[in-house]
């Protein structure tokens, strides 16, 4: 029966006990009022979308986890597999090699004499002082009692042994400080240590021997002995080491051939320094530059460079100063940087520019190139010649003023107010002083030319009075009128006719007095004589005149020996008054060409100095001679220099 409605039981039916297929019993499904009242239990009705419950799916997900943990084979399985994993880990372990120790990591104080033996050999495998050093400090913790003391004082020594080796590596390498360093660190009481002093006294007089003659060397090209110097190399070639014996002299070589290289680059330079041409100062100043710190003459080079900026300055400075305006830019452009000279080419265009400005003269002109000078600054390296410069064309802007008040009184025609006013201007004013210059001569030729032309007019006559005369007129224009070089000219030239005639007159004198005599010369008569008295026949008038006129060639022959333009001048005038019927005519003419060629040529020296001084000399040049074209070749040329 049942306990809560006293019913008999009843088997249970498919829909009784438990659920097969959720695992849960009805029972424990919630009932309805309507099975409440008629004791039958309803079915759990399935939702509109034909699924089950949520509440079914999680009971039989939970039936199913209690029949697997239940099930047999479940266990069966389960056993199997811890089993077969704990063999295959044991065997595993079986089979495992012990791992290599890491040495780095061992605590040493409670690391067994193998395992030291074994990392001192890893140490040492390595090859290094510093490795064969640390093997050394792992061996030598071992007592004398121990079994692995006698392997280890082996390998000690070994070891030590193979550290001076390796120092004498280092030694032969070059590093002989490493060298010494590492054969000072060998045990003291191993064999290798015996050594360690005789080997490192060798080291140090094998270096210091090399290191002497190197120095040698080093010397020598200081002086540019560079054949000296090349002995000094040879003898590194017998030094006992590899280093010195190839490093060093190789490198000694290569440095004997850079220094001549480079002592070729300074005379080269020196030469263009004398010579002041700018394209090889600038092409020399290019070579040198590139002279290296470590030379023996890089010293030298870098005082040589100043030097070389300097110059390309002067050159400038001068090519301005002969108002070259375009050249003295160019030579301060190519200027290189490293001759420390930056701000005087800066400060230098600006000066160039101002002045090229100011040579155009006027007003405008010169505030524009005050306004350029004002630009260099107080401080700069210029700026004391800018002021001066500004000074100047300060005054010259004031002094224009004056000028053409001058000018104005010269055009009205009062030239001795237009004179004394130029006169109150200074002296470095050019367009004052040739203002003065001009103005000046105008008035002393109108003062001194009729006494030249009257002088002239007195010497047309050609006779000794006349030309006495006339010579006295000339003497009355001063050196300093504007006359006077023309006077001085007219002056010699009648000096030279005057001279001619008193020695044409004095030549006759003494013709007629060797006559005289010969006339009074009797023969003596003997009495045996039976010839009559021989005569001396006077000599006719032709041969007289010839007589004369050979000594006039002669003596004007005398006179333009000096060379001087006056005595050929005179000599021409001498020799003018040979008849040209003479026999000595021909001879006259030659002379005469001769001596105009002379002139021309003294004329080209002295226009390198003194052009008007060489126009004058051509001037005077006759008509007719072989000279004559030239000279007017040349004083058509200079005139065009001077303005004329």
């Amino acid at each position: 029966m049942s306990r809560d409605r006293g019913t008999p039981n009843r088997t249970p039916s498919r829909g009784d006990g438990v659920n097969r297929r959720s695992g849960v019993r009805r029972s424990e499904h919630r009932s309805s009022p309507r099975a409440a009242r008629t004791g039958v239990i309803e079915r759990p009705r399935r939702a509109p979308d034909g699924r089950r419950p949520v509440a079914s799916k999680t009971v039989s997900l939970r039936r199913r986890a209690f029949n697997l943990i239940t099930d047999w084979r479940f266990f069966t399985l389960l056993g199997l597999s811890l089993t077969g994993g704990l063999t295959a880990l044991s065997i595993a372990f079986i089979f495992k090699m012990p791992a290599v120790p890491n040495c780095p990591s061992v605590f040493w104080p409670l690391a067994s004499a193998s395992l030291r033996l074994h990392c001192a050999q890893l140490a040492a495998s390595k090859e290094t002082v510093p490795d064969l050093l640390e093997a050394i400090d792992l061996l030598n913790t071992l007592g004398k009692d121990h079994p692995l003391y006698k392997e280890s004082s082996r390998l000690i020594e070994d070891w030590s042994a193979q550290i001076l080796d390796l120092a004498e590596q280092d030694f032969q390498a070059g590093k002989i400080k490493s060298a010494i360093a590492g054969a000072r660190q060998i045990p003291q009481d191993s064999a290798a240590a015996k050594l360690v002093d005789d080997r490192i006294k060798r080291w140090e007089k094998i270096w210091s021997k090399a290191q002497k003659i190197y120095n040698q060397a080093g010397e020598v090209l200081k002086k540019a002995n560079l054949q000296d110097a090349q002995v000094f190399a040879a003898r590194l070639l017998s030094i006992d080491n590899e280093y010195w014996q190839t490093t060093k002299y190789d490198q000694l070589n290569k440095l004997i051939l850079s220094t001549r290289k480079d002592i070729t680059r300074l005379g080269k330079a020196e030469r263009a320094l004398k010579r002041s041409v700018v394209d090889d100062i600038v092409a020399s100043l290019q070579e040198i530059s590139g002279i290296l710190k470590q030379s023996f003459v890089h010293k030298d080079a870098q005082v040589l460079i100043p030097k070389l900026g300097r110059r390309l300055m002067d050159l400038a400075e001068a090519a301005l100063d002969r108002r070259d305006y375009s050249t003295a830019l160019d030579i301060a452009n190519r200027i290189p940087g490293n001759v420390n000279l930056g701000k005087e080419v800066d400060d230098f265009r600006w000066i160039a520019q101002a002045q090229s400005k100011a040579w155009a003269g006027g007003g405008l002109n010169l505030e524009d190139a005050i306004a350029d000078a004002e630009k260099i600054k107080p401080g700069r390296p210029s700026y004391d010649k800018a002021q001066r410069l500004i000074g100047r064309w300060q005054v010259e802007i004031r002094e224009l003023a004056r000028l053409d008040q001058a000018k104005k009184l010269a055009q009205a025609g009062d030239l001795q107010n237009a004179i004394a006013q130029a006169a109150q201007l200074s002296q470095s004013n050019q367009a004052a002083q040739d203002f003065l210059r001009e103005t000046t001569g105008q008035v002393q030729d109108k003062q001194d030319r009729p006494i030249l032309d009257q002088a002239e007019q007195s010497a047309i006559y050609g006779d000794a009075a006349s030309l006495e005369s006339a010579i006295a007129q000339a003497k009355k224009i001063g050196p300093d009128r504007s006359l006077y070089r023309e006077a001085r000219n007219r002056i010699k030239m009648w000096s030279g006719q005057l001279q001619g005639l008193r020695d044409q007159a004095a030549a006759q004198q003494a013709v007629i007095a060797d006559t005289s005599t010969a006339a009074d010369v009797q023969p003596v008569v003997t009495p045996e004589s039976v010839e009559l008295p021989t005569e001396v026949a006077a000599p006719s008038p032709e041969e007289a005149a010839l007589r004369n006129e050979r000594a006039t060639l002669e003596q004007a022959r005398n006179i333009a020996s000096a060379g001087t333009p006056d005595a050929l001048m005179q000599a021409i005038g001498m020799v003018q008054t040979v008849p040209d019927a003479s026999p000595v005519r021909s001879n006259v003419l030659a002379a005469i060409d001769q001596w105009s060629q002379q002139m021309v040529q003294s004329a080209q020296y002295q226009a390198e100095f003194d052009v008007p001084g060489a126009i004058a000399i051509v001037q005077r040049v006759p008509p007719g001679t072989s000279g004559y074209a030239d000279a007017q070749a040349f004083l058509a040329r200079w005139r065009t220099s001077i303005g004329q």
